[in-house]
């Protein structure tokens, strides 16, 4: 018998009837035109070889009650490349999308989801303690692209041989988010900028009161004096106050140092503004000079006094006042020493008489102490009065 028409089953026009278990139903040689259909209401129009149109919902059911059974169904055309959609009970009741045919030995499963929702990529098992896993043989195939076709912009995230990475392999920055800022960025050229802080590839950062100076790209102390280490995240760098070094490498490679040894301290107080010392003063074995005929002053301020407890001058200009007092204890126990030649040293002291009058006494050697007695001259004092007004 050969169809000669569509065969269109209607409700209640075809009584259910018991077919032959052993037996098969063949259809074959269906067009584009014919094949099967079934639904509510007739004509049915068809779309495909089996059709089914209903108002209400449609399913289809696929059940198999073997022990660790698979429900499957197969995709194939003309390469013989078939694919299977199944739920799988070997692979834990996992539904699986997998090629059925080719090369079995290098066949990987395209995709896989657990009953639990973890789902694999390449493979059927993928771990219960993460979402989703994407599996690769080889490291060339071993890579996820996120691609903005729009604006030609490629996020690749690899795991290769030896390392792994993630980045753009287009020509743009790639930046990490934070609560939906910007908290890293790494421009086209290597430049990182970490949440407003810039660390070019070229050099460090150096900051002066906030000011932004020439990167470089090396910093080293050297000289006993200079003392560097690392405390916590920071770098402390202690300086002594005499021969030290501080290089500066330059771009080209060449040092430029700063010398701390006592010849260049004053150049470099010379300049600052405010040159208040927090300790003593010690020059050591180094002396206060100066240069181009330049005087040295100290000007105490306001009731300030300059003291000395030691004092040696190889010359006394005429005409120089020391403000202040000096006070001398007893008879010159401190005495005022003057070099009035090379070799020769005069000491003096001060003495008061019983009658309250001031003696200025000599003595023509250089003596740490003298008394009234070993004086050998003195100056005499007189009324201010005495001196004539011009």
């Amino acid at each position: 018998m050969a169809l000669v028409s569509d065969i269109q089953l209607q409700n209640g026009s075809v009584i259910p009837i018991s077919l032959d278990a052993a037996g098969n139903f063949t259809a074959a040689s269906f067009t584009a035109t014919t094949g099967f259909a079934a639904g509510e209401t007739t004509p049915i129009s068809l779309s495909g070889f089996l059709t089914l149109k209903s108002a209400n919902n449609v399913a289809a059911w696929l059940q198999t009650t073997k022990t660790d059974g698979d429900a499957s169904f197969y995709l194939n055309n003309d390469s013989n490349v078939y694919w299977n959609v199944k739920v799988s009970g070997t692979a834990v009741d996992s539904f699986v999308i997998e090629t059925a045919s080719g090369d079995q030995a290098g066949r990987i499963t395209p995709f896989s989801i657990k009953p639990a929702g973890h789902i694999g990529f390449g493979t059927i098992n993928p771990p219960t303690d993460v979402v989703a896993e994407f599996y690769a043989n080889d490291s060339i195939s071993a890579a996820i692209e996120l691609k903005n076709a729009k604006n030609n912009i490629v996020i690749r995230q690899s795991a290769e041989a030896t390392s792994g990475s993630i980045g753009t392999i287009t020509n743009s920055p790639f930046g990490i988010k934070v609560n939906d800022t910007d908290a890293i960025t790494i421009a086209t050229n290597g430049n990182v900028t970490i949440a407003g802080l810039q660390g070019q590839s070229d050099g460090h950062a150096i900051y002066n009161e906030g000011v932004l100076l020439t990167d470089r790209t090396k910093m080293n102390f050297v000289g006993s004096a200079v003392n560097a280490t690392d405390v916590g995240d920071s770098t402390v760098v202690t300086v002594q106050g005499q021969g030290s070094l501080i290089p500066f490498w330059l771009e080209a490679d060449t040092q430029d140092n700063i010398d701390l040894a006592s010849s260049n301290v004053g150049n470099g107080l010379s300049g600052d503004v405010s040159p208040a010392l927090g300790g003593n003063l010690d020059v050591i074995t180094y002396d206060i000079v100066s240069t181009s005929n330049r005087d040295i002053e100290f000007r105490p301020h306001g009731t300030g006094k300059v003291y000395a407890t030691s004092l040696t001058a190889d010359s006394i200009s005429a005409g120089i006042f020391v403000g202040g007092t000096q006070s001398i204890t007893g008879y010159a126990d401190n005495p005022l020493h003057w070099t009035v030649t090379a070799g020769v040293t005069w000491t003096f002291g001060w003495w008061q008489s019983s009658n309250s009058q001031w003696w200025l006494l000599g003595n023509t050697t250089q003596a740490g102490t003298f008394t009234r007695a070993q004086a050998e001259f003195y100056i005499p004092t007189g009324d201010i009065a005495d001196v004539p007004t011009s």
